[in-house]
């Protein structure tokens, strides 16, 4: 068997993880039409459960059990209640597929963070783009479901055959010493001696302020956790509560709600993927939340003033480009002033500030499309 580079693995991981997540919010119109916000809500709120306390139990459930069981059987179960259960069931399946995608991206992030400096910043690239095209992947198919009527329940039987293998194949690809659990991961960091030398020549003094108790270590990720809610909070308002509501007929503004989340998970794509090659500061992480609101109000008066055109489709790829830098750099930028003792902590608890920010989002989104329609 040919050994497949671990970025390439790491990206493949990012595709099949995010790619669920995608087909259920880019579905909601099939699952829950009147209540879209409430599809959104669901597919990410049971993350911050599932992230917000991996604090206490990741280190005591390995890598193998968290990827190579949890995560098909959930994939398998979810797509399996959406395509054959009443709407209780598929909601019930939506939200299991947050649990799902939050345990891989949690789990997926620490585990790159384990990796040598110089090969994590080329994993972190890799799986942040694979989750970037992910959300492209997801629309095309349920767009050309849509377009072809091919019914939606045949899509979900598809994907509940296909993901779990898929994930399965492309995760027991990873080398044997980095899947298992954290004694390997730990040995790996202790041959990384070019950063144990950078911790005691102290050349990365944020380094030190992250290795803390809990509720200051909350704190001191702040500069990093806050642009990300912030960010996520904005996009997520205007995919869940404002494009669903721009158009000047029912046909109209469904055709719209498709191409303007096609057009930003374009602009996520190409902004993840850039990790290797375009970096900021961690001071330019809060100006792009800043204009990440800025596009949420200028969408919020684009349908409050009953405009439409096509030409709105470039605001919503900015929306997408803003989302995926915060993203990959956030988490570079978490990854290299962390001590790699605490590095896998920080990476999986910085991970719920997104979620929360999409969870609040769509609660908020609910309320935006009733308001707008």
């Amino acid at each position: 068997m040919v050994r497949s580079h671990p970025a390439v693995i790491f990206f493949t991981l990012g595709v099949l993880n995010n790619v669920t997540y995608v087909l259920m919010i880019a579905g909601s119109p099939e699952i829950a039409a009147r209540s879209i916000g409430l599809v959104y809500f669901l597919a990410v709120s049971p993350a911050l459960v599932v992230k917000g306390s991996s604090w206490w139990w990741f280190e005591r459930v390995s890598y193998w059990w968290r990827l190579m069981v949890c995560i098909p059987v959930l994939m398998a179960l979810a797509f399996g209640l959406v395509a054959f259960g009443p709407l209780s069931a598929q909601l019930t399946g939506v939200a299991i597929v947050a649990i799902q995608s939050a345990l891989g991206e949690a789990s997926c992030l620490a585990l790159a963070s384990t990796y040598p400096a110089s090969e994590r910043r080329v994993l972190l690239t890799g799986w942040s783009s694979g989750t970037g095209i992910a959300g492209i992947a997801g629309y095309v198919v349920v767009g050309l479901v849509d377009h072809l009527s091919v019914p939606f329940v045949a899509m979900l039987l598809v994907a509940m055959l296909v993901l779990p293998a898929a994930w399965v194949c492309t995760y027991s690809r990873i080398p044997g010493e980095s899947k298992h659990d954290r004694e390997a991961a730990a040995a790996r960091v202790d041959d990384d001696a070019e950063e144990r030398v950078a911790m005691v020549a102290g050349q990365s003094p944020r380094q030190y302020a992250l290795e803390l108790a809990l509720g200051d270590r909350l704190e001191r990720l702040l500069p990093y956790s806050l642009p990300l809610f912030g960010v996520y909070f904005a996009e997520y308002a205007c995919q869940s509560g404002v494009w669903i509501t721009i158009g000047d007929s029912e046909a109209a503004r469904r055709e719209f709600y498709h191409a303007s989340n096609l057009l930003y998970q374009c602009g996520v794509f190409i902004s993840r993927s850039s990790g290797s090659v375009f970096e900021l500061h961690l001071s330019s992480l809060p100006w792009l939340a800043v204009f990440q609101f800025g596009l949420l109000f200028f969408f919020i008066g684009i349908s409050l003033l009953k405009v439409s055109g096509w030409w709105l489709l470039v605001p919503a790829f900015v929306t997408g480009v803003m989302g995926g830098l915060c993203y990959v750099n956030a988490f570079r930028l978490l990854a290299h002033d962390s001590p790699p003792s605490e590095r896998e902590k920080n990476m999986a608890l910085t991970s719920t500030a997104d979620s929360l920010g999409v969870g609040c989002a769509d609660l908020f989104g609910i309320l935006l499309q009733r308001w707008l329609s």
